[in-house]
């Protein structure tokens, strides 16, 4: 590993679990406490269902072959998913930087990366590299 380059292999955050949880089965509760209507209750909870089908196993689990599973930061920024393909990335920021907590975004895509979910290096690390290079 160079000093221009940061390599970074993720794996399944118990905190992002927890969190996106609680936000879901919020959801549920407002959408059944704040509704009077039975019909418009029972659309929103298949909605939010379905939204949490397909975002628990590519975000929170990583189980899904799209999944980002590595990243390599660098004069670019490099995102491997679980099925191999490589995507990389010339333009990004850090919008978020903490200690618990790092969030990257590229185009439209944000990618948070939680202390518990780093699987190699330690988030600190990968916060004095953005901190250098950025």
């Amino acid at each position: 590993m160079s000093i221009n380059q940061f390599n970074l292999t993720l794996r399944p955050s118990k905190s992002y679990l927890i969190i996106s949880a609680l936000i879901y089965g919020l959801c549920i509760v407002l959408v059944w406490s704040r509704l009077d209507s039975i019909w418009i209750s029972v659309g929103l909870s298949i909605a939010i269902a379905i939204s949490a089908i397909t975002f628990f196993p590519k975000y929170a689990f990583l189980t899904k072959e799209s999944s980002i599973i590595s990243i390599t930061i660098g004069s670019s920024i490099n995102f491997g998913t679980k099925d191999g393909v490589t995507k990389t990335q010339h333009k990004y920021c850090v919008p978020y930087q903490s200690r618990y907590l790092v969030i990257i975004r590229f185009d439209k895509v944000h990618v948070p990366i939680f202390k518990d979910g780093v699987e190699e290096n330690s988030l600190s690390s990968l916060n004095r590299f953005l901190n250098v290079v950025l």
